[in-house]
């Protein structure tokens, strides 16, 4: 659920730019929980204070028992700036290719009447914006061939179910939301988890006393992200690694029927760059890839402090200490950043490994190029041809639109 914060949806100057009979619609909804809190609601929507509906919602009689319109606060805040209505606008052309927003209207205008109008698109999109800022990820590959297709809506609150189950003892079950968006170009899915967080304890100044202390207790809202590749036979987790160890069982029980289907096993190896040099980063044969350089090596020195030792260049084999092809010869390479210059960007874009299995790009559609670099460059660690998943997986899955 999220934090019942009026002051990510409001201030009295951002009130009054939206008209009264809006905000009155809005609300509405609402009504029972806005009328308890000692706001008189207005017969006449055009007669709405915005100075008294903003100190209601800056001092509430108490903790709000109204859990739908915290998340709708949350939520047009979220979306109401330049990003987030062009992300709302591209998923609205995907049912209606014609739509045309009135430049005119203010964003968080614009946010509230789709939100009135179909809160779920408005939802989804926000979720789908948190699915794909996630850009580095855990992998975990399996051994047996993975179904394809979308979860269908029972099958996808089954999958929710399982999550829920293994994250219940950590988070509020019922904070716990799934979401499932199909990867364009890909069979892929990629899943967001919604859930709070540990509890917090922090101190605060109250609203309405500000010569007054206090403290507040409360839970963030966390979203991770499960990409389910059938393609790669593998998950991409981004979360806490407990938590991404959690997420392999849920994925494992439900795709294959097999809890340890995705054991945390290596993946990437820097290797290439010991045995190769310079050679290693070569990617002509890439289509999409221009130039890839080293600007940054972890090496793992070790001792009885684990030490280790960070280089960085602007191109590091082409400095004096890679120069000596003896220097990588008995190191352990932890993680290596590259600089990767692509034919369709102006810009360069920094893409990092880290063994045993971790990848951090800077744009989620990066990753199937440099998939491709690594694995034909040797930096992804081969394994045996997948074998059919077991015929006890029988859950119901659509084909992917």
């Amino acid at each position: 659920m999220s934090n019942y914060n009026p002051r990510t949806f409001t201030s009295l100057g951002l009130l009054r730019s939206i008209p009264a009979a809006l905000l009155h619609k809005f609300f509405e909804r609402h009504r029972v929980y806005m009328e308890s809190q000692g706001f008189e609601w207005p017969a006449d929507p055009e007669t709405l204070d915005h100075k008294v509906l903003h100190e209601t919602l800056l001092k509430p009689a108490g903790p709000t028992p109204d859990k739908n319109l915290a998340d709708a606060m949350f939520i047009v805040h979220e979306m109401a700036d330049e990003a987030g209505v062009s992300a709302l606008v591209d998923a609205i052309r995907e049912t209606d290719p014609n739509f045309t927003k009135d430049k005119e209207i203010e964003p968080a205008v614009f946010v509230i009447q789709r939100w009135l109008l179909d809160p779920v698109l408005v939802e989804n999109t926000n979720a789908r914006r948190y699915a794909r800022e996630n850009r580095s990820f855990r992998s975990y590959r399996t051994q047996l061939d993975l179904p394809e297709g979308q979860l269908d809506d029972a099958t996808l609150a089954e999958f929710c179910d399982e999550i829920a189950e293994r994250l219940a003892p950590f988070y509020p079950r019922e904070s716990i939301k799934l979401y499932q968006f199909p990867e364009k170009d890909s069979k892929s899915i990629r899943f967001l988890v919604r859930h709070g967080g540990p509890l917090v304890r922090e101190g605060i100044v109250k609203a309405d006393a500000p010569g007054e202390s206090d403290s507040a207790l409360f839970r963030r809202e966390v979203f991770d992200v499960i990409v389910y590749d059938p393609e790669n036979d593998e998950v991409r987790i981004n979360s806490k690694k407990r938590d991404a160890d959690l997420y392999t069982r849920a994925c494992g029980v439900h795709f294959v029927d097999d809890e340890a289907a995705f054991p945390d096993t290596d993946k990437y190896t820097l290797d290439p760059l010991r045995l190769k040099g310079e050679q290693s980063l070569a990617c002509a044969h890439v289509v999409g890839l221009k130039k890839i350089t080293l600007v940054e090596l972890d090496v793992y020195l070790g001792g009885r402090l684990s030490e280790s030792i960070v280089y960085r260049s602007d191109n590091l084999f082409q400095s004096d200490r890679l120069k000596n092809d003896a220097f990588l010869a008995n190191r352990v390479l932890q993680a290596a950043t590259f600089d990767i210059s692509f034919t369709t960007a102006k810009h360069t874009r920094t893409v990092k490994i880290e063994t045993p299995n971790k990848a951090n790009f800077k744009r989620d559609n990066d990753g199937k190029l440099v998939e491709q670099w690594l694995r034909t460059a040797g930096f992804i660690i081969e394994q045996p041809e997948p074998e059919a998943a077991p015929p006890a997986n029988a859950h119901a899955l659509a084909e992917v639109p």
